[in-house]
């Protein structure tokens, strides 16, 4: 429902024109009170056969179709792959209020809010970069051209406002995400360094699936972009140093450019992986890229941030043979 009906229905049961403006304006201990008097109100009017209702009709709140324990089994998988620098972080479910709007300008009317100044994680990633950030700070209080890598790495269950349109994927599910932040000291030291590093290691984790632990993952193909136009060369520079080297090593992996990629997401570099099943359905089951994050967080030009998520139940439904 749009802005303008709903002040209309507001205006018509209590006189008061253009209330989402004036309700936006309250301070937030006032807005929060207000709020949670309404939610308190309308939860005492509920009965059990509304809540049967819901749990009958609302996909936000139905259970995960895919059984806990492969879930678990296959994040062991992937934390034992992982390089011990990861620090495995346990998320809250709640993240700042508009940390999406703010860091990646991400529509609010995407992410399931709160009352409390805080939001439900839709994507890992920020928070993970949030995290970053506060580390990434710390070193540069200590040491103003500290340059070490931040690496960190979660499992976690996200939900999301929109209802999904294709029938694999669901209102929430579980992500495997991982990060790495660092400062700039040219020459795409670290660009290339922590692609080469994440690139591999989804590779060795693909690999590790299809042979010993019953998925059949086919025709995996990384597609790689830049949509930095102001630094054209840096494809090159990761082409030269991290695809083709890779190439040789995997020759059963494909790497693919795509230079018409556009992205107010990403800041420079960043990739998809495409894979088939069995049933020769193509899936994007991965994607990534370094975003400015962290430089906005820290108030640092010089900080990268490097993010990825796979999409765990995604994989677990069309990959599991």
């Amino acid at each position: 429902m749009d802005t303008s009906t709903i002040n209309s229905m507001i205006e018509k049961k209590t006189w008061i024109s253009e209330a989402s403006n004036k309700l936006s304006s309250l301070q937030n201990a006032n807005f929060q009170s207000l709020l949670l008097d309404v939610l308190n109100k309308k939860a005492e009017a509920q009965e059990i056969k509304d809540i049967n209702d819901i749990l009958r009709t609302n996909p936000f709140v139905a259970k995960c179709d895919v059984d806990q324990k492969t879930l678990l089994k296959f994040d062991l998988l992937a934390y034992d792959l992982l390089p011990e620098k990861y620090q495995a972080v346990e998320l809250s479910p709640l993240e700042p209020f508009a940390v999406n709007q703010c860091l990646a300008g991400i529509s609010q009317n995407r992410i399931f809010s709160t009352t409390r100044k805080s939001e439900l994680i839709s994507d890992p990633t920020m928070a993970l970069a949030l995290l970053s950030g506060q580390q990434r700070t710390e070193l540069l209080k200590q040491d103003h051209e500290n340059s070490d890598v931040v690496s960190l790495a979660t499992s976690h269950r996200i939900i999301r406002q929109e209802i999904p349109k294709k029938q694999w994927y669901t209102t929430h599910f579980r992500n495997f995400t991982i990060s790495s932040a660092w400062r700039d000291k040219g020459y795409e030291i670290f660009e290339t360094q922590c692609l080469n590093e994440h690139f591999s290691y989804f590779i060795e984790l693909f690999n590790k699936l299809n042979n010993s632990w019953e998925y059949d993952i086919r025709d995996i193909t990384f597609v790689v972009s830049n949509v930095n136009k102001n630094k054209p060369e840096l494809m090159d520079i990761i082409d030269n140093s991290v695809l083709k080297k890779l190439q040789e090593q995997y020759p059963n992996i494909s790497f693919r450019i795509n230079n018409n990629k556009q992205s107010n997401y990403y800041s420079s570099i960043c990739y998809s992986i495409l894979a088939k099943n069995k049933n020769n359905q193509e899936v994007n089951i991965w994607w990534g890229g370094i975003t400015d994050w962290t430089k906005k967080l820290t108030a640092s030009d010089k900080e990268r941030l490097l993010v990825w998520s796979i999409w765990t139940e995604v994989i677990t439904k069309l990959f599991k043979s």
